[in-house]
């Protein structure tokens, strides 16, 4: 057995008051930009049809193969088309028809259409429902239940009793596979999907036909005057949408949940989720019927004599930064510039430019791994067909920075942060900004001196802070001082002779100097001897590898 059985009822919600109604519809308005407005691609007629022509009011579609139903008024019938591409070479997707559902297969023997009708698909995943249609005829008071997928003698299934809905005039079906009926005058009101009875009416509202759901369960009501009111589940209100025509078809795309609308005298209308209810997109013509296939990111609309396909896809534009520098990508779409991001309308065009940061430059742009798309750095102006990857590639100015060494002396310098240890001469090409610091280290029986070039003074440590040009840096060595420590006890003192004769003595020596000290005591004093680096009392001779501390004892006269 195909069917499941009746799915079960939900508790009933009370009325609100008109009055409560519209305060609350006006306060609830959502604000948010406009949306771009979908591309024609695809139009098709009843041609193929027995009668060899038709009149679409509404319509819908069965998301799962894209087949089309169309509410065929002149014929009383519903004319269903499939996609069969390349038949035609004028009409790329090749909409052809396939059949029909027939009026005169009901219980009511026809349909009766030429009031506000409406159709729907059940695009839930309701294994038990899933493809079913349900017809909407004003005139007959009722909702008609197909199966297509069974042969034709066999599709119809119920029709809704006409008690309680003298004036039906639109049908939908929810996320769980449940038939809606909208009626003018006592609100929505679920049906049973196996038996067409009544369940629920959640809340009441009056003068709207048709209506659809979004993907969080909410209503969307086409009152008869233009508005197009939205409520949750529950009847609470949520948001109004204003055409200015009134009593056409509202659709909703359930990936997006922008709001569609076909109001009487002007083009479709279209509102992101987040849109203001007196802001929207307009595009196509005056249309009777909307509907929209989410899956295949298609909406098709009626004018009394075709059906015209548009692509409610959005192509993705995607920016990527390449290379070592640094920059942004700004975009100019619809004479509006600004950051790059997110969907763009199909065969929109934006042009794209690049804003090197300092010390970068832009060297050039790929498109969608194509190099030759945009040549060059300047602008780069696309069409957008698909999705589009642009990657911008942004260099560094660089500059010559050398670090050498000299002198009689000899050491290295350390360059961080990129740890060289640098003698004699290195150079390299570093990236201009560069913060560099530079440190001067001493070899044995050397000291460092100083620096002369970009870096100057005695300090061991030198920093570049930014790297704005060629630079050259030196560092100057000598050799070492070693110091000399002298300390008496007693009365005297000590002379140093360096081969030049006896002097009193330096603090320091260059490193590698022969040294001769002698003990001068005084007239009261004797001397005792040498401690330290020297012992004895004889002459101390010192070679000054090294810091030397010498100590000269002394003793009272003899």
């Amino acid at each position: 057995m195909r069917r499941q059985g009746p799915i079960g009822s939900r508790p009933h919600v009370g009325t609100l008051s008109i009055a409560l109604l519209a305060a609350t519809l006006t306060a609830l308005a959502l604000a948010g930009p406009a949306a771009a407005a979908p591309a024609p691609i695809e139009s098709f007629d009843g041609s193929g049809s027995p009668a060899g022509s038709m009149s679409p009011t509404w319509l819908s579609v069965d998301e799962a193969n894209g087949d089309v139903y169309v509410i065929d008024s002149a014929n009383d019938a519903v004319d269903i088309f499939a996609e069969n591409p390349g038949v035609d070479p004028a009409h790329p997707l090749g909409y052809e028809y396939v059949g029909q559902l027939l009026g005169s297969s009901t219980t009511a023997g026809s349909f009766s259409f030429g009031g506000v009708d409406d159709i729907a698909v059940d695009n839930s995943s309701n294994p038990a429902t899933q493809g079913d249609v349900y017809v909407n005829s004003e005139s007959a008071g009722k909702i008609f239940a197909f199966d297509p997928s069974q042969p034709p003698a066999e599709r119809f299934l119920w029709e809704s009793p006409g008690v309680e809905s003298p004036d039906v005039c639109g049908v939908a079906v929810d996320a769980a596979g449940n038939p809606w009926l909208s009626d003018f005058n006592q609100g929505p009101q679920k049906l049973d999907p196996v038996t067409g009875s009544f369940v629920e009416r959640p809340f009441g509202a009056f003068a709207y036909c048709h209506m659809a759901f979004d993907s969080s369960g909410n209503f969307l009501l086409n009152l008869y005057q233009g508005d197009i009111w939205k409520f949750s589940s529950e009847g609470t209100p949520q948001s109004t949408y204003r055409p200015s025509g009134h009593r056409r078809d509202v659709a909703v795309d359930i990936t997006t949940n922008d709001v569609y609308a076909a109001p009487e005298g002007e083009p479709i209308r279209k509102w992101t989720a987040t849109g203001l209810a007196s802001e929207s997109e307009t595009f196509g013509s005056e249309s009777v019927g909307v509907t929209v296939d989410a899956a295949h990111e298609r909406l098709f609309a009626t004018n009394g004599s075709e059906v015209t396909v548009y692509t409610t896809f959005e192509p993705v534009l995607a920016i990527q930064k390449t290379g070592p520098g640094n920059g942004r990508v700004r975009c100019e779409f619809q004479s509006s510039l600004g950051p790059c991001a997110g969907a763009y309308s199909l065969n929109g065009e934006v042009t794209l430019s690049a804003d090197p940061a300092p010390h970068s430059f832009f060297s050039g742009w790929t498109v969608d791994g194509d190099a030759s798309t945009c040549s060059g750095t300047g602008s780069c102006t696309l069409t957008l067909e698909a999705d589009t990857t642009v990657e911008a590639d942004f260099g560094v100015f660089e500059h010559t920075f050398s670090v050498a060494t000299e002198g009689p002396g000899s050491g290295s310098v350390e360059i961080e942060p990129f740890a060289i240890e640098c003698e004699a001469l290195c150079s390299g090409e570093y990236a201009e900004g560069e913060y560099i610091a530079l440190h001067a280290i001493a070899k044995p029986h050397s000291e460092f001196s100083n620096w002369s070039g970009a870096c100057s003074g005695a300090s061991t440590y030198c920093e570049i802070e930014s790297l704005e040009a060629d630079t050259e840096v030196t560092a100057s060595f000598g050799p070492a001082h070693q110091p000399l420590v002298i300390s008496t006890s007693g009365t005297g003192a000590v002379s140093c002779d360096t081969g030049t004769g006896p002097e009193a003595c330096a603090p320091s020596y260059l490193d590698g100097t022969e040294v001769a000290l002698s003990a001068n005591p005084s007239a009261a004093s004797t001397f005792t001897g040498w401690s330290g680096a020297c012992a004895g009392t004889g002459s101390c001779q010192l070679t000054m590898d090294g810091p030397k501390n010498r100590f000269q004892k002394e003793g009272p006269a003899a």
